[in-house]
């Protein structure tokens, strides 16, 4: 259950710069900046019970760089990473919860990790087999509005695809989580009460597709 009585409509001012170059070899990098000035963010508080309530934020700021990067290494052998820095925080809000307004200003929006990065090898021999290895990392962020508890995200969750690509086949075989981590998709906490919401373990699918 919900509530969110009066809430105004957002408004985003956003500033984005950044560059990208190509290379012979297929090589490439991407790289962006951003700033974002948000009047009005409607930001959602978590209740006991499930109950979950909506109010506005006074203002938001969000700032971040991304970055993203890919050489081939050897004939077929692709290398590459991404890396992802967010600074999202609180300039003025005053949470109402139970009817009584909490100081939030300059604290940090929840489930937003501060870094987050990945890294992928992807290889594909002219016969027609293809595979790719890639593994994803989350920093730590804060659970909730009052930034009373943080965290610590997860490292290299790595995903495995193997397949044959010939004229219109294409054949793959993924394994996701590939050595069976333990990890949470998302962390949430009410005013008392800290829940956990599990990743998939180890699991597996494949996929034949045939083009007409």
């Amino acid at each position: 259950m919900s509530t969110s009585q009066g809430l105004d409509p957002s408004t985003t001012i956003n500033y984005e710069t950044g560059a990208r170059a190509r290379f012979e070899g297929g090589h490439s990098i991407d790289l962006s900046l951003f700033y974002m000035d948000v009047s009005d963010e409607v930001v959602q508080t978590y209740l006991p019970g499930g109950e979950s309530s909506y109010s506005n934020a006074g203002s938001t700021t969000k700032k971040g760089i991304e970055l993203s990067a890919k050489a081939q290494v050897l004939p077929g052998l692709y290398l590459g990473g991404a890396y992802t820095f967010s600074d999202f925080h609180f300039d003025t809000f005053q949470e109402p919860i139970n009817g009584t307004l909490h100081n939030r200003d300059g604290n940090y929006l929840p489930y937003i990790p501060r870094h987050q990065y990945s890294m992928y090898g992807y290889y594909k021999h002219p016969c027609g087999f293809k595979a790719k290895l890639e593994t994803y990392s989350w920093g730590k962020y804060y659970v909730d509005n009052a930034n009373s508890e943080l965290y610590h995200g997860y490292d290299f969750l790595t995903n495995l695809m193997v397949g044959y690509e010939r004229g219109n086949w294409d054949i793959t075989f993924d394994v996701n989580n590939i050595i069976d981590q333990k990890y949470a998709i998302e962390v949430t906490k009410d005013t008392a009460t800290t829940r956990y919401r599990p990743g998939a373990p180890i699991n597996f699918f494949g996929k034949i597709t045939y083009t007409f």
